[in-house]
């Protein structure tokens, strides 16, 4: 019998989405102050969303973060017209997840060629024999 796979949000607790979202909430903040935004609401917090997904969150957070949304409702883990409020709405209610899922999975791609690429240079290297 086949063991059917959960999705990711099932498997958290409210514990757990609260520490992915600090997480998240710390990335955040450090973009926008990267990119001196002091003003954040001017901005299109769906642009944020993408940047974040492409360039700040590996695959696994990307899942979890997406389970976090889909599982949890907003308002029991984040403080309204607040930072969290704005790319988390952004992401729950104005996401394509298509987009979403592509920018995932090429992420999922990339990072199993990392892996795969170091795994193969460290056996290489370590059944390398030394000559004298």
């Amino acid at each position: 019998m086949k063991e059917e796979k959960k999705p990711i949000g099932d498997s958290l607790s409210f514990e757990e989405a609260k520490k992915i979202l600090s997480k998240v909430h710390g990335d955040l903040i450090f973009l926008l102050e990267k990119n001196n935004i002091s003003d954040y609401e001017m901005y299109p917090a769906l642009d944020v969303v993408y940047l974040m997904f492409r360039e700040y969150l590996d695959s696994q957070d990307c899942l979890k973060l997406i389970g976090v949304v889909q599982h949890f409702e907003l308002s029991d883990l984040v403080e309204y017209r607040s930072i969290d409020w704005w790319f988390f709405s952004a992401l729950a209610f104005d996401a394509d997840i298509k987009k979403i899922t592509g920018i995932i999975e090429r992420k999922a791609i990339e990072e199993q060629k990392v892996h795969i690429s170091s795994s193969i240079v460290s056996d290489v290297v370590e059944s390398d024999p030394k000559r004298i």
